[in-house]
């Protein structure tokens, strides 16, 4: 490429080290400021910057103090002749600050000219007077122009930052430059993340921040939060330094009454908090330290101030209103999880109920996907978009958040909701319920099962086998639901598979996880890793999924496994799914719907099962473990024994054809809860109040096991059941068609084999049929009555 008139690169870059070989400094520099002097027209100079940055990393004379004086020389008249002009007259190339690093390493510090001074304040003021509206341009110029003008570095980047953080995302991001755009040029002024996050910390949320207007604070939170810790650099437990900081702020907010910021402030909050949180516990304080003096707020201020009334409940009501809330429509977990339920729902509607789904449509995240929304309408669902309720919604990032929830509560409230269904996470959630926004109001678990805020009613999940159950002192309505097919069995072409397994041994045994890479962040998870592959070293590990691995990738390093553990990133779930031999569930936070996804297609796993429930670990076979050494034995059986995880392949599609028909039962139950209002405790267990000598007939499904035996779930019998103590004390007696089976009482060994067998332990009756037929399909009736 020519990058001068007359002398091709090549020629001149020879000329310029034959100049450097004599020794003739003064000779070389001047023939490099007399090629920057030169007129390029329209042309980058980034070739000659990039061409005299080479030379001085082989010939690095701008570090030798005997030659200092020609280099100070050097950057003076480079700033007169070449810089001023072209910076004032908007030419700019990030490769500009390719020189500023040599003038940096050189330790020269140049004193400001008149000249230099006038353009940087003619700049800046051009600048302010914009409000910012010109984008980033002008302050990268005076950032360079701090360096040239002789700035600290460490100053020069602090007032960038500075001014950078209150501008508009809006300004920057429509009119001049996109976020990959603006990734590549922090990466290029700033060393990492800690420096960056170092200057946010101490000069952007410092106590000047509280002096700013509303709409500068969202900004300096907008650039913090949503760009440089999710996009700039990838997320992971690091950014929850900042969270006693943004806790501070939200309690100044609540304390001032500054509505705005309150509403404000809990997105961030969250956002970093909650991508974060592992455990119960970590869930527990954010409820205690944010959510519920959030909640607080609401009801002592915003109550009274705006005069919110509680809905009422409707009299004689034909048609019950069930509206959901969800934070957006994308194609993720959450979406396949809410369109799966609304659809299984729809097909069971008489005309009982009418559905709502609204979406928050958290564009701080990413607006909802086009395509779900049209798939959630085509249900025949009441559809209604937050965002796109209020004025300020073209403003994206920087609308008022109270208004949203404002605008949301009115809309519940016109469309007469009846029950209320939404999940914790957002300020919406909070105020929805603080205010009574209708008369029965639900929180649907998806994980956190700790959230507690006023004007809860009922609690559901669905991260269960179904029943009441009893999570973190909270009495839960656990409910199955059928997953849509086309979510678990995608087409996935094999080429695609065989491309992805090439880059690994041909004989190796994969392991591997599909998740956002925080559940990776535990020492005990990838210490029972390490200790699985070193019993195996045919094994390698694929960590798939989004986030920082920074954190992660020192701890692999310290386990002597980094040479066979592999970050694939963003991947095709679908496709990884049949490469991975072996799925290491997380923990202590485990997997969702990756995992379900995965074992849908008979994926062989291992999940660490913490359960006082000894009959729920038999239930559940070895994929499921009760200890941190149960987890590596099982995870090294299956890994060694080839047949066993052919065996474990087949039992675990039998597992998920059984909860997909159970399902369908499971959000019948839902909707007698929902709808005729059903004590959950009545809709999960049988009438034990009837006479226990007459025969009840076992409902199927019933959960297939590893061998010849299957479990029903008897919760309204546990008191009869047989206990450790006493292994012949539930007087149950099982019939198939009529004729009792037996023995009972059976211990594993016997369940193993089958042929009529049985055992009542706890909540489970684990059973086989007479022949070891499926007692799913084989036709036949099964009675329990008790002796």
């Amino acid at each position: 490429m020519i990058i001068h008139p007359h002398i091709p690169q090549k020629d001149l870059g020879r000329e310029w080290v034959a100049l450097i070989l004599q020794n003739n400094i003064a000779q070389y520099l001047n023939e490099v400021l007399a090629a920057f002097s030169t007129p390029f027209g329209e042309g980058p100079y980034s070739p000659l910057i990039n061409l005299f940055l080479e030379l001085e990393k082989r010939f690095p004379n701008h570090r030798n103090p005997l030659h200092r004086t020609h280099y100070a020389n050097f950057f003076l008249a480079l700033r007169e002749s070449f810089f001023i002009p072209r910076l004032w007259s908007c030419r700019f190339e990030l490769d500009y600050f390719n020189i500023s690093d040599l003038l940096t390493e050189s330790g020269i510090r140049l004193t400001p000219s008149s000249a230099s001074e006038d353009i940087k304040d003619r700049i800046l003021t051009d600048w302010l007077q914009s409000c910012g509206r010109v984008g980033i341009v002008p302050i990268l110029k005076v950032f360079l122009l701090d360096y040239l003008n002789g700035v600290a570095p460490a100053q020069a980047k602090i007032s960038f930052l500075k001014r950078f953080a209150d501008i508009p995302a809006t300004f920057i991001l429509s009119n001049s430059l996109s976020a990959a755009q603006l990734k590549v040029i922090f990466e290029r002024l700033f060393t990492g993340r800690n420096e960056v996050f170092k200057i946010f910390e101490q000069n952007v949320f410092s106590d000047e921040f509280f002096q700013k207007e509303t709409q500068i604070q969202k900004s300096n939170l907008i650039w913090f939060v949503q760009y440089i810790a999710f996009c700039f650099y990838e997320f992971d437990s690091f950014w929850l330094r900042m969270y006693p900081r943004f806790k501070q702020i939200l309690y100044w907010a609540i304390e001032h009454d500054q509505t705005e910021l309150v509403f404000s402030m809990h997105f961030p909050l969250s956002h970093i908090y909650g991508n974060a949180a592992q455990t119960q516990m970590e869930f527990l304080k954010f409820n205690q330290e944010i959510d519920q003096p959030f909640s607080d707020y609401i009801i002592n201020k915003l109550i009274p101030k705006y005069k919110l009334k509680p809905a009422q409940k409707r009299k004689d009501v034909k048609q019950l209103h069930i509206g959901f809330v969800c934070d957006r429509l994308i194609r993720n977990s959450p979406f396949m999880v809410i369109y799966s339920v609304l659809k299984a729902m729809k097909e069971l509607n008489d005309g009982r109920f009418k559905l709502f789904l609204y979406d928050i449509e958290y564009v701080d995240k990413t607006p909802s996907n086009k395509d779900c929304v049209a798939e959630i309408i085509n249900l025949g669902v009441c559809y209604t978009s937050n965002h796109r309720m209020i004025d300020d919604s073209h403003e994206l990032d920087h609308y008022s958040r109270f208004n949203k929830c404002l605008k949301l509560r009115e809309k519940v409230i016109k469309d007469e909701i009846d029950v209320l269904i939404a999940s914790a996470g957002r300020e919406q959630v909070n105020f929805l319920f603080s205010t009574r926004s209708a008369p029965v109001q639900v929180i649907w678990s998806h994980g956190n099962n700790v959230y507690d805020v006023p004007g809860i009613d009922q609690r559901i999940t669905h991260v269960s086998t179904g029943g009441l159950e009893e999570s973190c002192g909270f009495s839960y309505f656990s409910f199955t639901f059928p997953m849509e097919k086309e979510f678990y069995y995608p087409y996935v072409s094999i080429i695609d598979v065989m491309e992805v397994r090439s880059r690994f041994p041909v004989n190796a045994i994969i392991l591997g996880t599909i998740s956002r890479m925080i559940k990776l962040e535990s020492e005990e998870f990838l210490a029972a890793v390490a200790e699985i592959m070193k019993r195996n070293p045919n094994t390698v590990f694929l960590a798939c999924g989004h986030g920082g691995v920074e954190k992660i990738r020192s701890y692999v390093q310290k386990l002597n496994i980094a040479d066979r553990f592999y970050f694939e990133g963003h991947i095709n779930a679908h496709v990884y799914g049949k490469v991975i031999d072996l799925f290491l569930d997380t923990f202590p936070m485990g997997q969702g719907e990756s995992l379900n996804e995965y074992r849908a297609k008979g994926g062989v796993y291992v999940t660490l099962y913490q359960s006082d429930n000894p009959g729920a670990i038999v239930d559940l076979c070895m994929s499921h473990t009760p200890t941190i050494s149960a987890y590596i034995d099982a995870a090294d059986h299956i890994i060694k024994d080839k047949a066993c995880r052919r065996r474990l392949s087949a039992y675990i599609r039998k597992v998920s054809d059984y909860y997909s028909e159970l399902g369908r039962q499971g959000i019948k139950t839902l909707l007698s809860f929902l709808v005729e209002g059903n004590n959950p405790a009545s809709l999960s267990q049988p009438n034990v109040s009837a006479s226990l000598s007459e025969p009840m007939i076992l409902p199927r499904p019933f959960l297939p096991q590893m061998w010849n035996f299957w479990t029903a779930h008897l919760p309204g019998y546990a008191h009869l059941a047989d206990t450790r103590e006493d292994y012949a004390r539930s007087p149950l007696i099982l019939l198939e068609n009529g004729i009792r089976l037996g023995p009972a009482h059976a211990i594993t060994k016997s369940l193993e084999k089958g042929f009529g067998c049985y055992a009542h332990y706890k909540e489970y009756l684990s059973f086989s049929s007479s022949d070891n037929s499926d007692p799913n399909t084989n036709g036949r009736t099964y009675e329990i009555r008790f002796a």
